[in-house]
């Protein structure tokens, strides 16, 4: 299952998980992110059965979601420093939850890819969000590299990324 404290205390481990908390409950994001979790670790839970049903995993939305909710937040960050900072430490939490999910799903990476990619660019082109500044921020091109390692992959669960995400307009 996929852990958002476990992920937290990974990426930042000279941070303690109660200032960590803190923070995204000052963003008012603590919510969408164990929200977000939920939803993952219950399609994971549920994989075998949605996947008879409904042939793909239906990821994108959840995924789009957190999107808006992360920059319906920054968009009220005045202080460019902070706004940046506040980019790069949730895009690196959210990479790494969907690098958890992907690994830890058994459902074929390509489709996932395509399905969470389709949700994005629909999400940007609804909102005004920069889908070519998203994907060069948020790495893309590492998470297919990822994909690929998965065949290989080791037991090691944590993928670092110095992502963030853009906003609106931007």
């Amino acid at each position: 299952m996929i852990n958002l404290n476990e992920i937290l205390t990974t990426l930042y481990p000279d941070k303690s998980l109660l200032e960590l908390e803190i923070l995204l409950k000052q963003l008012n994001l603590h919510t969408p992110f164990k929200s977000t979790t939920a939803q993952l670790n219950s399609i994971l839970t549920n994989e075998k059965k949605i996947l008879l049903e409904l042939k793909a995993l239906p990821v994108g939305h959840i995924v789009a979601n957190l999107l808006v909710a992360i920059n319906t937040k920054l968009q009220t960050e005045t202080n460019l420093i902070k706004k940046k900072e506040y980019e790069a430490f949730l895009s690196s939490l959210c990479y790494q939850i969907l690098s958890s999910f992907l690994m830890k799903s058994a459902a074929p990476k390509e489709s996932l890819f395509k399905m969470i990619a389709i949700a994005l660019t629909d999400t940007c082109s609804f909102y005004n969000y920069d889908f070519n500044q998203l994907s060069a921020l948020f790495n893309f091109g590492s998470l297919v590299a990822f994909k690929r390692s998965m065949k290989t992959s080791s037991k090691n669960n944590t993928v670092k990324s110095n992502s963030c995400f853009p906003l609106a307009g931007q």
